[in-house]
Formats: C-alpha cells, structure tokens, sequence
C-alpha cells in the first residue's frame, strides 16, 4: 500500500512538473513574439503615415499669401532690414509641389539631393505628444519659423547658414513655390511625442545663390518694380502675369506673350460648384422648366482650359471659330471705370444664367443659359484676362473677359435641351448618380 501511494505520489510530481515545464515554454515563447511584435514591427520602426495628401486650394493660398506678405514687408521697408525692389510676387507650381509632395512622405529629415536643378528648398519638422491635426495652421506656424530666422540674419554677414530657410523665402528672383505636407507617427524614436510633423517647400529660381544678394535694396524715391509690372494684391512686389498685374494691360503687349494666366484651383472648384449647382436645381425641378434626367455632372477638363485660355489671350469679344466642331463655347465681358475692380469669374457666369428668364420667349438671348445646362455636356474649361482697351469707351477701359468651352457642345439643331424626366422612372440611367447633385449623373461628387 505505501509502495502504491509513493509510486503514486513520484508519478504525480511527474506529472506536475512536465505542466510547469510546458507552462514556463508557453510564457518564454509568448514573451518572444510580443517582444518581436514591439520591436520589430513595421510599423514601429518605420514611420506610420496618418495624412499625406496633396493640397488643397485653401493651403495654397495660405502659403502663397504668408509668403507674399513676407515678401511684400520686406520690400517696403517694415522690418529691421532695408526695402527692397524688383522682388517677384510668388506663384504655385504643380511640378514643384509633386516634388516636395513624393519627397515628403518619405518622412526623412534631409534634403533631397534628387530634386532638379535650380530648385531651392526648406523643410520644417516638429513634433507634438497629441494627435491633433489643423494643416493651414500648423504649416504657417512652420513657415513663420523659416521667416523668424531674420532674427540671427545679418545683411553684410559672410555666413547666414543658420537664416537659409528666411533668406530662400524672401530671395527676391524666385518666382514659383510648391510645397508638401505630412502628418506621421514615430513611435520608436519618440515615444513621449510621437506625432510629427514635416513641412517641405521647394522654390525655383533657387535662392541662396553663392556670391549673390538676397534682393537688391532700394531707395524710397524709386520705383520698386522695374522689371515687370506692380502686382495689385502686394503693392511693393512685381507680377509675372496679367492676373495679377496692376495695370491689366496684357492684350497690348506689356506682357510676357507666353505667359497664360490658368485659373486658379480656387476658381476652378468655385466655377464647377456653380455650374453643377444651376444643372442640379434643374435638374431637380427647382426653376419653371421641366426636371430633367441623365443630366451629367460637369467636370474640369484642361484642354478645355487651355484652348480658352489661348483664344481669350487675343482679348477679341467674338467666338472662336477654330475651336473643335464638337466644342461648345460661352463668352462674356465686362468694363470697369478703373483697375482695381477684380471680377470673380462666377459673377460673370451668372450673366449666362440671367437668359433663363428670356427662355420660352420669341425675343431674347438663351443660347448661353442652354449650354450651361445642356443636358450630354460632362466636361467645361474655362480662360479669364483682364486687359485695357485704350480705343473704346475711355470712361471704362478696363475689361474683364471670359470665355468657357463645353463638350460635347450643346445647342445642337432639332436636339432637345435635356431628356425631360417622367414620374416613375430613374433620374439617371446613363451612369451612376453624384454623391452631392442628387439631380446630376457622374458617380463621386
């Protein structure tokens, strides 16, 4: 009986021991694998994107409008540093922020020494404990840090390394920047403040030129723009277009002839938005015509873009009579007492809209109205110059003009204007309906 129970009792501890044996693998191999999943994860040792897209025209304008009042203080004078002339005012470039935007999501603090040639550059990080995303706010507070290095900038230093980025953003024969932004986590290296930040702006001409001034300084009883023409938004700074020239001279020549003056992201989104909005209320019955289906939301094309652009470069109040016979066209134009009227391109779309109310009647101008709302056109461009007319109406020689062209073109003879929509049937069966114009045929809105 006591050999039974000692047998009993080794072959119990036995037993036990083999589960404390396994238990003590089971927690070794486990330690293991979460050690390696905190460790060598990748996306612990590599930084984890949280946001990384091109930018939008507000960002735009936020950083070519800091830049600019920059660039304009410095030219009159309003800092510690002397005026200066011939500054240019700056412009966006998209091949410049498709650099600084591919660059950037690489999420290295470094220069890119692949950029093309004559392409400056300067980049801001920081980084923050919280997640908190604000990206016109936090890339001004970046670029406000590049413009506080005029703090340790020395005018007649030899060195001014430690003031490059201010010195790049106010170097006064850039014309063009274009910028990319980040938001990342990088949690290895950072693990009390882990969200960063990375702001990269890329400029051409590139500034920070060896053996060259930043600008050249001017005296006060000069002129400070004597290479272009004075810019009308920033006083002190000069415009290497029409759109932004002073005096809006540039059908007579005054102007760079290849300069094209394309619409601004800001005018392209506010032009669609009115366009699609007028075919949706439409579309949806909200006027006195019929509503209509398989009426295609409108899309900005650029070729559209382009060959109104060219055509309104002539500044010629007549149609484009070489346009492609499938192209549709609107034209419109307005005369100012002086310069300084700056017309938004949808005002002068709404002129168009204006005809609806000759519509159904046997005298008055429609054809603008039906293009606008012509049911099979899907894509619009439009071109905008401002120019003097110095043979005309001398108490209003300044002219805004517009012109957009459609496709496919409407107002086609025996065509009807839109399908007429009937109780009981779809309002698109031509395509997938828009996510923001019920009324409208597109898909994505």
């Amino acid at each position: 009986m006591i050999l039974v129970l000692f047998c009993f009792q080794i072959n119990f501890s036995v037993t036990f021991l083999k589960k404390i044996i396994f238990k003590i693998f089971v927690m070794i191999f486990v330690a293991q694998i979460l050690f390696l999943l905190i460790h060598l994860s990748p996306s612990e040792q590599t930084p984890e994107l949280i946001q990384s897209t091109p930018f939008s025209c507000k960002e735009i304008r936020a950083v070519l409008h800091f830049h600019n009042k920059k660039r304009n203080d410095i030219a009159f004078g309003k800092t510690k540093l002397k005026g200066g002339k011939n500054i240019w005012q700056l412009k966006w470039d998209e091949k410049l922020a498709d650099v600084a935007y591919k660059y950037v999501q690489r999420c290295e603090i470094e220069h890119n020494n692949n950029r093309p040639n004559d392409t400056g550059e300067n980049i801001a990080w920081r980084k923050s404990a919280n997640e908190i995303q604000k990206p016109v706010s936090d890339m001004t507070e970046m670029m406000e840090e590049w413009y506080n290095e005029i703090e340790v900038y020395e005018e007649n230093g030899k060195d001014n390394q430690s003031s490059s980025n201010f010195t790049q953003m106010i170097w006064a024969a850039t014309k063009f920047v274009g910028c990319g932004f980040v938001y990342y986590v990088e949690r290895t290296e950072y693990p009390l403040s882990p969200y960063c930040q990375m702001l990269i702006c890329n400029y051409r001409p590139s500034g920070n030129v060896a053996g060259e001034d930043m600008y050249t300084k001017h005296d006060e009883a000069i002129e400070k723009c004597d290479i272009g023409v004075p810019s009308w938004e920033f006083e002190a700074l000069c415009a290497h277009d029409a759109k932004h020239a002073r005096t809006k001279d540039f059908c007579l020549g005054d102007f760079d002839s290849e300069v094209n003056n394309p619409f601004t992201c800001e005018e392209i989104v506010a032009s669609l938005k009115y366009h699609n909005e007028v075919r949706n209320n439409v579309s949806l019955g909200k006027t006195i015509l019929n509503p209509a289906k398989n009426m295609w939301q409108l899309k900005w094309d650029k070729k559209l873009e382009e060959m109104a652009q060219n055509f309104v470069k002539k500044c010629e109040f007549k149609h484009n009579d070489n346009r492609p016979i499938d192209a549709g066209e609107n034209l419109a134009m307005k005369a100012f007492p002086n310069s300084l009227k700056s017309l938004d391109p949808v005002e002068m779309m709404d002129m168009w809209y204006t005809e609806y109310y000759n519509y159904g009647r046997k005298n008055g101008t429609t054809a603008h109205f039906t293009q606008l709302i012509w049911g099979s056109t899907k894509f619009v461009g439009c071109g905008i110059a401002h120019f003097l007319d110095k043979a005309g109406n001398p108490s209003y020689p300044y002219h805004t003009m517009l012109v957009c062209n459609y496709r496919p073109a409407g107002n086609l003879a025996g065509a009807h204007m839109y399908d007429k929509f009937l109780n009981g049937s779809k309002s698109c069966d031509v395509g997938v309906s828009s996510q923001l114009y019920k009324g409208l045929c597109g898909g994505v809105g």
